[in-house]
């Protein structure tokens, strides 16, 4: 997964550290991808989704199912979408 803090730590790196002169367009996704993202399963509350992302500070979660099959993922969006729908 790779979610907008990584392409903004690219960017400080790009900037500060001079990362070969390479610009994000030209960086490989699996450069800059989480190898091992945090998970949540189908049967996962909104409420210990938005927790985990709250508490990581990541904007996404992969939702993946019982055969560890990729099924889709929640953003902040989904929630922010789920909360304001219920006021």
């Amino acid at each position: 997964m790779v979610d907008s803090h990584d392409l903004e730590f690219e960017e400080f790196l790009a900037v500060n550290e001079g990362f070969k002169g390479q610009r994000s367009a030209l960086c490989a996704v699996k450069d800059l991808m989480i190898k091992q993202p945090f998970i949540v399963s189908p049967t996962t509350t909104i409420r210990e989704a938005a927790r985990l992302m709250a508490e990581h500070k990541i904007g996404c979660l992969p939702i993946i199912g019982k055969d560890r099959q990729r099924l889709g993922i929640i953003t902040t969006v989904d929630v922010l979408r789920f909360l304001a729908d219920q006021g």
